[in-house]
Protein backbone atom coordinates (compact mmCIF):
# COMPACT_ATOMS: atom_id res chain seq x y z
CA UNK A 1 0.00 0.00 0.00
CA UNK A 2 1.56 3.46 -0.74
CA UNK A 3 2.77 5.84 1.73
CA UNK A 4 0.12 8.45 2.98
CA UNK A 5 0.84 11.98 3.47
CA UNK A 6 -0.93 14.60 5.19
CA UNK A 7 -0.70 18.57 5.83
CA UNK A 8 1.13 18.31 8.76
CA UNK A 9 3.99 16.39 7.74
CA UNK A 10 3.57 13.06 9.30
CA UNK A 11 3.21 9.97 7.54
CA UNK A 12 0.81 6.96 7.93
CA UNK A 13 1.96 3.59 6.50
CA UNK A 14 0.00 0.73 6.56
CA UNK A 15 2.66 -2.72 5.63
CA UNK A 16 1.29 -5.87 4.39
CA UNK A 17 3.44 -9.40 4.19
CA UNK A 18 2.52 -12.84 3.86
CA UNK A 19 3.09 -13.37 7.62
CA UNK A 20 1.76 -10.63 9.54
CA UNK A 21 0.39 -7.01 9.14
CA UNK A 22 1.35 -4.18 11.06
CA UNK A 23 -1.16 -1.28 12.24
CA UNK A 24 -1.32 1.95 10.64
CA UNK A 25 0.16 4.15 13.55
CA UNK A 26 -1.44 7.06 15.34
CA UNK A 27 0.35 10.03 14.84
CA UNK A 28 -1.82 11.90 17.57
CA UNK A 29 -0.51 9.69 20.19
CA UNK A 30 3.03 10.99 19.60
CA UNK A 31 3.82 14.11 21.13
CA UNK A 32 0.06 15.10 20.91
CA UNK A 33 0.66 15.28 16.71
CA UNK A 34 2.68 18.40 17.34
CA UNK A 35 -0.69 19.85 19.01
CA UNK A 36 -0.79 22.40 22.03
CA UNK A 37 -0.71 20.46 25.46
CA UNK A 38 -4.32 22.05 26.16
CA UNK A 39 -5.70 21.19 22.50
CA UNK A 40 -6.79 17.61 21.23
CA UNK A 41 -5.54 15.89 18.11
CA UNK A 42 -7.51 14.38 15.78
CA UNK A 43 -7.11 13.00 12.33
CA UNK A 44 -9.50 15.22 9.65
CA UNK A 45 -11.96 12.63 7.69
CA UNK A 46 -11.09 13.15 4.54
CA UNK A 47 -8.05 14.16 4.22
CA UNK A 48 -6.22 12.31 7.16
CA UNK A 49 -4.41 15.60 8.28
CA UNK A 50 -4.14 16.24 12.10
CA UNK A 51 -6.82 19.10 13.43
CA UNK A 52 -6.13 20.51 16.58
CA UNK A 53 -8.94 21.58 18.55
CA UNK A 54 -7.96 23.45 22.11
CA UNK A 55 -10.09 21.79 25.37
CA UNK A 56 -12.56 22.62 27.32
CA UNK A 57 -11.76 26.20 29.24
CA UNK A 58 -9.54 26.60 26.56
CA UNK A 59 -9.13 29.32 23.65
CA UNK A 60 -7.21 29.92 20.74
CA UNK A 61 -4.62 32.59 20.28
CA UNK A 62 -3.09 33.71 16.49
CA UNK A 63 0.12 32.38 16.10
CA UNK A 64 1.05 32.45 12.92
CA UNK A 65 -1.00 29.38 11.67
CA UNK A 66 -0.14 27.17 14.68
CA UNK A 67 -3.20 26.39 16.95
CA UNK A 68 -1.84 28.07 20.50
CA UNK A 69 -4.47 27.12 23.24
CA UNK A 70 -4.77 29.47 26.10
CA UNK A 71 -6.75 29.26 29.56
CA UNK A 72 -9.94 31.74 29.26
CA UNK A 73 -10.03 34.38 31.39
CA UNK A 74 -13.53 34.96 33.00
CA UNK A 75 -13.17 37.76 35.19
CA UNK A 76 -10.32 40.87 34.78
CA UNK A 77 -10.29 43.85 36.86
CA UNK A 78 -11.80 46.79 35.42
CA UNK A 79 -9.43 48.18 33.36
CA UNK A 80 -7.22 45.33 32.15
CA UNK A 81 -7.73 42.92 29.44
CA UNK A 82 -5.14 40.19 27.89
CA UNK A 83 -1.80 40.23 25.85
CA UNK A 84 -0.45 37.47 24.40
CA UNK A 85 3.64 37.17 23.31
CA UNK A 86 4.65 37.88 19.66
CA UNK A 87 4.47 34.93 17.88
CA UNK A 88 8.07 35.05 16.87
CA UNK A 89 9.01 33.91 20.34
CA UNK A 90 7.34 30.88 20.39
CA UNK A 91 9.83 28.17 20.10
CA UNK A 92 12.94 30.43 21.59
CA UNK A 93 15.43 28.57 23.67
CA UNK A 94 17.31 29.51 26.73
CA UNK A 95 20.10 28.89 26.37
CA UNK A 96 20.05 30.16 22.61
CA UNK A 97 18.17 33.24 22.55
CA UNK A 98 19.87 36.36 22.90
CA UNK A 99 21.93 36.76 26.02
CA UNK A 100 20.93 39.90 28.10
CA UNK A 101 21.32 40.42 31.82
CA UNK A 102 18.87 39.46 34.82
CA UNK A 103 18.09 39.95 38.32
CA UNK A 104 18.88 37.49 40.98
CA UNK A 105 16.29 34.77 41.40
CA UNK A 106 15.36 32.19 43.97
CA UNK A 107 12.76 30.71 40.91
CA UNK A 108 15.79 29.25 38.88
CA UNK A 109 18.73 30.11 37.38
CA UNK A 110 17.56 30.47 33.91
CA UNK A 111 15.92 33.77 32.90
CA UNK A 112 13.17 35.56 30.36
CA UNK A 113 13.06 38.75 29.83
CA UNK A 114 9.52 40.05 28.63
CA UNK A 115 8.78 43.29 27.66
CA UNK A 116 4.96 45.27 26.62
CA UNK A 117 5.41 47.15 23.80
CA UNK A 118 3.88 50.63 23.59
CA UNK A 119 5.15 52.82 26.66
CA UNK A 120 1.44 53.08 28.48
CA UNK A 121 0.69 49.87 29.32
CA UNK A 122 1.99 47.62 32.16
CA UNK A 123 2.26 43.83 32.67
CA UNK A 124 -0.04 42.91 35.65
CA UNK A 125 0.73 39.31 36.03
CA UNK A 126 1.92 36.65 33.66
CA UNK A 127 1.30 32.80 32.59
CA UNK A 128 4.12 30.98 30.30
CA UNK A 129 3.99 27.36 29.34
CA UNK A 130 7.73 25.95 28.59
CA UNK A 131 8.54 22.70 27.25
CA UNK A 132 10.28 21.00 30.47
CA UNK A 133 9.16 23.13 33.41
CA UNK A 134 5.38 23.12 32.41
CA UNK A 135 3.24 26.58 33.61
CA UNK A 136 5.04 29.59 35.44
CA UNK A 137 3.64 32.09 36.52
CA UNK A 138 5.89 33.96 39.05
CA UNK A 139 7.78 37.06 38.08
CA UNK A 140 10.34 39.84 38.94
CA UNK A 141 9.14 43.18 37.72
CA UNK A 142 12.70 45.33 37.18
CA UNK A 143 13.13 48.21 36.18
CA UNK A 144 9.53 48.99 35.51
CA UNK A 145 5.99 47.13 35.65
CA UNK A 146 6.88 47.26 32.01
CA UNK A 147 9.20 44.35 32.12
CA UNK A 148 8.83 40.82 33.29
CA UNK A 149 11.68 37.88 34.14
CA UNK A 150 10.16 34.84 34.21
CA UNK A 151 13.03 31.96 36.12
CA UNK A 152 13.15 28.35 35.04
CA UNK A 153 15.34 26.07 37.10
CA UNK A 154 16.80 24.60 33.51
CA UNK A 155 17.37 25.37 30.01
CA UNK A 156 14.00 25.31 28.23
CA UNK A 157 11.83 26.02 25.33
CA UNK A 158 9.28 28.87 25.30
CA UNK A 159 6.19 27.74 24.19
CA UNK A 160 3.82 30.60 24.68
CA UNK A 161 2.98 33.31 26.59
CA UNK A 162 0.25 35.45 27.67
CA UNK A 163 -0.75 38.41 30.63
CA UNK A 164 -3.22 40.25 32.04
CA UNK A 165 -1.94 43.88 31.56
CA UNK A 166 -2.90 47.30 32.54
CA UNK A 167 -3.26 49.34 29.47
CA UNK A 168 -4.20 49.55 25.55
CA UNK A 169 -1.20 46.92 24.48
CA UNK A 170 -1.96 43.67 23.66
CA UNK A 171 1.01 42.32 22.87
CA UNK A 172 4.40 41.64 24.51
CA UNK A 173 8.00 40.58 23.44
CA UNK A 174 10.86 38.39 24.69
CA UNK A 175 14.02 40.84 24.93
CA UNK A 176 16.21 38.02 26.03
CA UNK A 177 17.55 35.40 28.13
CA UNK A 178 19.95 35.15 30.95
CA UNK A 179 21.51 33.07 33.71
CA UNK A 180 21.00 34.44 37.48
CA UNK A 181 23.94 34.61 39.77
Amino acid sequence: MPLVRAKRSFSIVRKYSLLSTFPISDSCKVNNGGCDSNAACSHDASTNAIVCTCKSGYTNVPTGGVVTCIQVTTTLAPGTQKAYLNSTYVGSTNPGFQQGDCPVSANGAYGWHFVMTGTSTSIVSIRCVFKSADIVTSMIQVPSDKHAYVFTPTGDTLLEASAVVNGPNTEFNLSNVCLST
